[in-house]
């Protein structure tokens, strides 16, 4: 089959369109043949540090969501029979290939009302954000602000919390991408660089701050962070696009902050919760509350092209890979 292998840590350039033997299942595995697969900054991550091992074929394979229909099955697989329509989310990675084998607890069934596209899109994305705003504790009326918020996960938080009537601040890179999420109605949308964002929340709050902050950009942020946050206010920290932060304990403990890490993966370990997650995600592109927007669809080869998009932050909402 073919694949997208890398030999060792460095530029896209690395990535490499390779052929490799498919994949045999184990028990309580099953092997997805996929159809698309969706491309995470993640993957960028683990590529630029080599965070990952080389497999039997002396090749990582990155990539952790898509879907497809299931080929194969294990010993003991009870949940899904070949031919079913599945999603996943594999922190082992094995993505950007035909197919990719998984232990079966860690895919769902996907309805036929959702298509291809938006499966590979939402699932990563998707269930980050609900855990994230559920952790978050919003209430109708709470300001809270989005760093990203025109990324995958960036416009689904700035959707549920919305959903949930709060009133969102979305800080976002450039003009291009705060015309797009106007299509969302958020309460405000800020460009960064572009303006005294600090001053701007200021008028917004009335000088009283914003209960709640998603952020995945670290470290550039958080002077704005601790200084927007009104007392007893919640960082929720999942991700570092511009490095990890070193948290002030002075400011933390005068203001009596909560600073929640999350990662997804994590959730993965409780079966129960991501099959709860998973339900409520289902449930909301279905009632059409949650929405995905795709930025491009590109060819499995060229995921070089599909990495630097996002690293060079000139994408909007999901990139694909046209697995078929």
């Amino acid at each position: 089959m073919r694949a997208i292998g890398i030999k060792k840590a460095g530029p896209a350039e690395e990535m490499k369109l390779v052929d490799i033997p498919c994949p045999t299942p184990q028990s309580n595995e099953i092997v997805i043949e996929q159809s698309f697969a969706g491309v995470n900054y993640g993957d960028t991550i683990r590529r630029k540090r080599g965070l990952f091992e080389l497999n039997e074929h002396g090749y990582f394979v990155p990539g952790f969501e898509g879907v497809g229909r299931v080929v194969a099955v294990g010993n003991n697989v009870e949940r899904f029979k070949i031919g079913d329509r599945v999603s996943y989310l594999n922190e082992s990675n094995g993505g950007y290939s035909q197919q990719i084998c998984l232990k079966e607890l860690l895919a769902y069934a996907i309805p036929d009302s959702i298509p291809d596209k938006t499966a590979a899109a939402m699932t990563c994305v998707g269930s980050t954000a609900l855990c994230l705003t559920e952790l978050a504790n919003i209430k109708e009326g709470n300001w809270v602000i989005v760093h990203g918020a025109s990324g995958g996960v960036g416009q689904t938080l700035v959707q549920l919390c919305l959903y949930k009537n709060a009133k969102v601040i979305a800080i976002v890179g450039t003009q291009e991408k705060s015309k797009f999420l106007e299509r969302y109605r958020p309460t405000s949308v800020i460009v960064r660089n572009e303006a005294d964002i600090k001053t701007q929340i200021n008028d917004l709050t009335h000088g009283k701050g914003v209960s709640a902050i998603f952020d995945c950009v670290g470290n550039e942020v958080i002077d704005l962070n601790i200084d927007c946050i009104h007392k007893k206010g919640t960082i929720l920290y999942y991700g570092s696009t511009s490095g990890h932060v070193n948290f002030p304990g002075m400011q933390i403990l005068m203001k009596s902050l909560r600073i929640q890490g999350f990662n997804i993966f994590n959730v993965l370990e409780d079966s129960n919760a991501w099959n709860i997650t998973t339900g409520k995600l289902i449930s909301l592109v279905n009632d059409k509350r949650l929405k995905f927007h795709i930025d491009r669809e590109l060819k499995m080869a060229d995921a070089p092209k599909a990495h630097k998009l996002l690293e060079e932050r000139r994408s909007i909402g999901k990139i694909l890979l046209n697995i078929k």
